[in-house]
């Protein structure tokens, strides 16, 4: 997560193809060439298409599949309005009092074609809405994550906007999720990287 000049707030997971330290490198790799351009004031679907193209190229070059899904939310701290960047990524979900809203696209990750295939939404948040970006080892086996939305509308039923700053509550909510993906991680698949993005709308 990170703030530029331009009063925009980016919250970012990539996740890089395949296991060990290959992937790790390149989703870190990922990471800090979007977080540089951005911070550069680069558009952020230009930021994509030129990270496609890099790893395009380091792909022809030593002959592999060099890849990461890229899941970007970019908040416009002056209007409010979130955009969602995803390419290969897995939903995002905004509560917002009783109602959970769902924001997905079906893409590819970004190194695999040609062009980037980074498809974005837009949405106008409110004041306490509360946005949770997740990687796909939360829900391997459902786009729907049903045990995140049941967590989230009871949540919300029962939140008292008095009891915690925001900083303490998304660390607790954050902690909270993130047992509760390991907790429901279904038995006999092999363990994939877990990682949660709380966001809650002042």
């Amino acid at each position: 997560c990170f703030i530029t000049n331009r009063s925009y707030f980016y919250s970012l997971i990539s996740d890089g193809m395949g296991s060990g330290e290959e992937a790790a490198f390149v989703s870190g790799v990922c990471s800090m060439f979007i977080e540089k351009m951005l911070s550069a004031g680069n558009r952020a679907d230009i930021t994509i298409r030129m990270l496609n193209n890099v790893l395009r190229n380091e792909n022809m070059g030593r002959g592999g599949e060099c890849s990461a899904t890229v899941d970007l939310c970019q908040l416009d701290l002056i209007s409010g309005t979130a955009s969602f960047i995803k390419s290969g990524a897995a939903p995002t979900y905004i509560a917002r009092g009783g109602t959970v809203f769902k924001v997905y696209s079906h893409s590819m990750p970004i190194g695999i074609l040609k062009d980037a295939d980074a498809k974005i939404n837009k949405f106008d948040t409110k004041k306490g809405d509360i946005i949770i970006m997740m990687s796909d080892g939360c829900c391997p086996d459902s786009e729907d994550c049903p045990w995140l939305v049941e967590f989230l509308c009871e949540y919300m039923s029962r939140k008292d906007k008095n009891a915690l700053g925001n900083e303490s509550e998304c660390e607790n909510l954050k902690d909270k999720l993130l047992s509760l993906a390991v907790k429901n991680f279904p038995d006999g698949k092999v363990r994939d990287d877990i990682s949660v993005s709380v966001i809650i709308i002042e």
